[in-house]
């Protein structure tokens, strides 16, 4: 084999394995066998400060409001389950099998889409940290985290990723508690 064919080889070889090992995100955490038993109510909030500007506002309700509906699905059809979004913590009734997650974005950085597409190589990467707490029938939460993730891609990749980290975290505490 000559040294080109070789070269070209090698170079091939070390795309695809770096292709493969970019599509996988994370360890994903199996579903609860009787996760349609648990009812996890979903209050997701801005966290906007008298700091923010009106356009800084704006687009934590955006991020707020897409984050919100994207984890009630994730939580449904993912987690398998019971679950929908709440405007207020007065909504949730405390009761066996019944959660409540709370979610607040902490950071918000929108990235320049600009920037993203001109530049490449991780320029104007949006990122997103959030804290949430998840509360069952005490007033205590039984789960507190955070989770923040980048993205040269756009600000929703960086919702869905903080959604799915949520998520096992939450499904990996009621393992725990069952």
């Amino acid at each position: 084999m000559s040294k080109q064919a070789r070269t070209l080889t090698g170079l091939v070889m070390t795309t695809a394995l770096v292709a493969v090992a970019g599509c996988v995100s994370h360890q994903r955490v199996k579903p609860l066998p009787n996760a349609g038993r648990y009812t996890i109510h979903v209050l997701a909030e801005t966290g906007a400060d008298a700091a923010l500007s009106d356009r800084q506002i704006r687009q934590r309700e955006q991020v707020r409001a897409w984050m919100e509906r994207d984890l009630v699905n994730l939580l449904r059809k993912r987690g398998r389950y019971q679950a929908r979004a709440i405007a207020a913590r007065d909504q949730f009734t405390p009761g066996p099998n019944a959660y409540l997650l709370h979610v607040r974005i902490d950071r918000y950085h929108a990235g320049s889409k600009f920037a993203r597409a001109a530049v490449g190589y991780g320029a104007g990467a949006a990122s997103l940290d959030t804290v949430y707490d998840l509360y069952g029938e005490g007033d205590t939460p039984i789960l507190t985290g955070k989770q923040g993730v980048g993205s040269s891609r756009d600000w929703y990749q960086c919702v869905r990723k903080v959604n799915e980290l949520t998520l096992d975290d939450i499904t990996r505490k009621l393992r725990d508690i069952r």
